[in-house]
């Protein structure tokens, strides 16, 4: 994905998906290294902490875009005009 025809907040939201993706991995890993006694007390508790934010930061899911037949910028799949170029174009097929 190219970061230069994002929108500033559309980044912050695709670097926040990046961030909870990898620290989940990071907390997965911890919990599973976790022998006995404290250190796995600990991890037990980090991991049902994160499963308690991340609803809470989470943002809605990814959505579905295409390139601008024009421009090349990254628009809505169902859009019939660029945010962009101000081109029309056609919904790609599928789109609802």
């Amino acid at each position: 994905m190219n970061d230069s025809l994002l929108e500033p907040n559309e980044r912050a939201r695709v670097l926040l998906r990046a961030a909870i993706a990898e620290l989940e991995l990071h907390v997965a890993e911890l919990t599973s290294q976790a022998v006995g006694g404290t250190c796995a007390a600990v991890a037990g508790t980090l991991a049902g902490s994160w499963q308690r934010l991340v609803p809470l930061i989470a943002p809605e899911p990814e959505p579905v875009r295409r390139s601008c037949p024009h421009c090349q910028r990254r628009i809505m799949l169902a859009a019939t005009r660029c945010m962009y170029c101000l081109q029309k174009s056609s919904p790609a097929a599928g789109a609802h």
